[in-house]
C-alpha cells in the first residue's frame, strides 16, 4: 500500500548566482579586514638600532624549577643581564634585559638592533 499523503522529500534550492556573489563579497571582506589588523599590528614593533655604552650585571641568584614531560628539572640562574643601548636618534638611554649569551657576545660600542619598548602612560 502507499501513502500518497507523505510528504515530498524537500529538495535544496539550487544555488542561486546571487548567493555566490554575497559569499565572495564577504570572504574577500573578512580577508581584507585580517590583513588590515596584521599591518597594523606590526606597525608597533620597529626596531631600532643604538651603540652599546655599558654591559651591566646584577647578581640575583636564584634556582628556577620548571615542570615539563621530562619531569622537573632545576636550572641555577646567578642573575640578571642588561646592555645599556643609547640611541643616536632620539638621544635616550634603553636598559635592555638580554639573555647572557647576547651578553657575552655583544661588546661596548659595538651598534645593537632592538625593539623599543612601547611608551607607558604618564600617571595620573
Amino acid at each position: 500500500m502507499s501513502n500518497s499523503s507523505a510528504p515530498a522529500p524537500k529538495r535544496p534550492r539550487p544555488q542561486r548566482r546571487r548567493d555566490t556573489v554575497i559569499s565572495i563579497l564577504v570572504a574577500s571582506a573578512i580577508m581584507v579586514f585580517l590583513v588590515f589588523g596584521v599591518l597594523e599590528m606590526s606597525k608597533g614593533l620597529r626596531g631600532t638600532t643604538g651603540v652599546i655604552m655599558e654591559k651591566k650585571f646584577v647578581t640575583a641568584p636564584e634556582s628556577q624549577v620548571s615542570v615539563g614531560t621530562s619531569g622537573l628539572q632545576k636550572r641555577d640562574i646567578a642573575g640578571e643581564f642588561f646592555l645599556i643601548v643609547k640611541t643616536p636618534s632620539d638621544e635616550k638611554m634603553y636598559n635592555i634585559r638580554v639573555p647572557q649569551t647576547v651578553y657575552d657576545e655583544q661588546e661596548v660600542g659595538a651598534e645593537y638592533y632592538f625593539v623599543r619598548p612601547q611608551a607607558s602612560p604618564e600617571p595620573k
